[in-house]
């Protein structure tokens, strides 16, 4: 008995014995480099900004970097050299051209000269939205959008689709009050207080944008939650991107307007874009494989891109879907 007790005691022991090896990973420090991200467009002036790469093992807030020269080029001639304005931020006051190339070059102290180029690739029109409300099993009523285009027939095009909602309120703002008063014998009375007034504001928010379309991907990303996609399958054909609209609101409203924002990106844009929203995608997978973010940005990091844009808008009346109101 004792020897069957002292065989399942040296068998637990076995079995329950840990080993254990500290494994030591020499991770080289890697030199800084400059960080450039701008994305420009005809419709505003242009604006950079620059920071540097961080560690893996570093812990602080990005680093901005304000001591830079920066210059700013259209078919390689020297437009101006940019002002530092704020946080990394430099800026000229200049509107780039359709069909331009641009350019940006960048030193600093402590880094290598970067440069990044890219065009302004025409717009894209919107031919024609149309509009379907479908109900589901419980009879909740559900918009589907059509957006309509003729892609051009040049090989490359790159696009992003995204909305806003924009509506009126009116609400009684009881942090205000009137005061009515008369005038009488060279002085002012009050004769009544109002605590109350109606205040009329607009407001605009970013709508969420579902499909099942088979040439689009989802992003979420800077505030936009949309597709981007190519003409990959569609070059030169006119086609319809179908997707679901999510119609509410929190306030009491006459009219929803719901603006769609049509963009043509340039390539590296559109890569970067798509690299970077795979890169959030797999942050919080820890069997994801790593994603390495797209940059056109030479000797650093980051992306200088250009969109141009088409925009056309649709009025709901929230009425009709009043099962989506979060406040009435």
């Amino acid at each position: 008995m004792r020897k069957i007790v002292f065989i399942l005691l040296s068998l637990g022991l076995v079995f329950t014995w840990a080993c254990e090896k500290t494994i030591e990973i020499d991770i080289e420090a890697t030199k800084p480099r400059l960080v450039l991200n701008a994305v420009i467009n005809p419709d505003s002036t242009i604006a950079v900004f620059l920071s540097r790469s961080m560690h893996i093992l570093d812990n602080q807030n990005v680093m901005r970097i304000t001591n830079a020269r920066v210059f700013f080029y259209e078919d390689d001639i020297e437009i101006a050299e940019m002002q530092h304005v704020e946080n990394g931020m430099y800026v000229c006051d200049y509107y780039p051209k359709i069909g331009k190339k641009y350019s940006v070059k960048a030193s600093a102290k402590d880094f290598d000269d970067i440069k990044a180029s890219c065009e302004i690739v025409p717009p894209v029109s919107i031919t024609q939205i149309d509009t379907l409300t479908t109900y589901d099993e419980y009879n909740n009523p559900n918009l589907v959008v059509d957006i309509n285009f003729k892609d051009p027939p040049e090989q490359g095009n790159y696009y992003i689709i995204h909305a806003d909602m924009q509506f009126t309120s009116e609400y009684i703002d009881y942090s205000q009050f009137r005061v009515d008063t008369l005038y009488q014998n060279q002085d002012t009375v009050i004769i009544d207080t109002t605590w109350g007034i109606l205040v009329k504001n607009k407001f605009r928010e970013v709508v969420g944008l579902n499909s099942d379309d088979m040439i689009v991907e989802q992003i979420y990303l800077g505030g936009i939650s949309g597709f981007i996609f190519s003409d990959e399958i569609i070059n030169s054909q006119s086609y319809a991107v179908k997707f679901n609209l999510s119609i509410y609101s929190w306030v009491d409203t006459d009219e929803l307007k719901y603006t769609f924002y049509f963009k043509s990106i340039s390539r590296d844009y559109y890569y970067y874009l798509r690299t970077l929203n795979a890169h959030h995608d797999a942050v919080n997978d820890p069997f994801a494989e790593p994603v390495f973010v797209h940059s056109n940005v030479e000797n650093g990091i980051g992306v200088f891109g250009s969109f141009t844009q088409d925009v056309d808008s649709i009025i709901i009346d929230p009425s009709r879907f009043e099962y989506n109101w979060y406040y009435k």
